[in-house]
């Protein structure tokens, strides 16, 4: 189960950048911080976060410019702006680049808490859902493996069980369970 949000935090100015990453760390997700859009640019596109938290107006790389990095090279990655300069056009643009939320300075601890603590949950609530399918898709090509060595072996069990790397037992479990105890010898 997912316990805390991997969250980069994208703030030129120090002192935001310090009231944020508190905020975050104390309401328990794991914190990496940039300076810059250039230096958040580069964390991205070296690995995965949960969430990027992202001033708008940032040196070299804005933070719209982050949202649009964050839609084509990692979409499930959910992307929170703020800005000390909201413009309803700006607030368009960030909901049309997919951005989870659009918030304006100074932040409030518990709005950013409480936006936390949704994606969060979403999270699980969506792993919930992935992990059972991801179990039965394992399950049915596990089940296409067995067949496809029983096939190529006549249906020799001991010689299927040798090739698939597995006791005779635990092939003649496996094929119980799906249905298919009646196959080979």
């Amino acid at each position: 189960m997912i316990t805390r949000l991997d969250c980069l935090i994208v703030e030129d100015d120090p002192t935001v950048r310090l009231c944020l990453e508190v905020i975050v760390r104390t309401a328990g997700h794991h914190v990496s911080l940039a300076v810059d859009g250039a230096s958040a640019q580069a964390k991205i596109l070296q690995r995965h976060y949960d969430i990027v938290v992202s001033d708008v107006r940032l040196p070299e790389v804005d933070g719209l410019s982050l949202a649009r990095l964050l839609q084509t090279t990692s979409p499930l990655t959910k992307t929170i702006l703020i800005s000390a300069y909201a413009t309803p056009p700006e607030a368009v643009l960030a909901m049309k680049l997919g951005v989870y939320e659009y918030l304006v300075k100074p932040i409030e601890e518990a709005e950013l808490v409480k936006h936390l603590t949704k994606l969060l949950e979403d999270f699980r609530a969506a792993a919930e859902v992935v992990a059972p399918s991801l179990a039965q898709a394992s399950d049915s090509v596990e089940k296409e493996c067995i067949i496809a060595a029983l096939e190529a072996l006549g249906g020799q069990r001991k010689k299927t069980a040798d090739a698939l790397g597995i006791s005779r037992r635990t092939l003649w479990l496996k094929l119980r369970k799906y249905g298919l105890s009646n196959w080979g010898r």
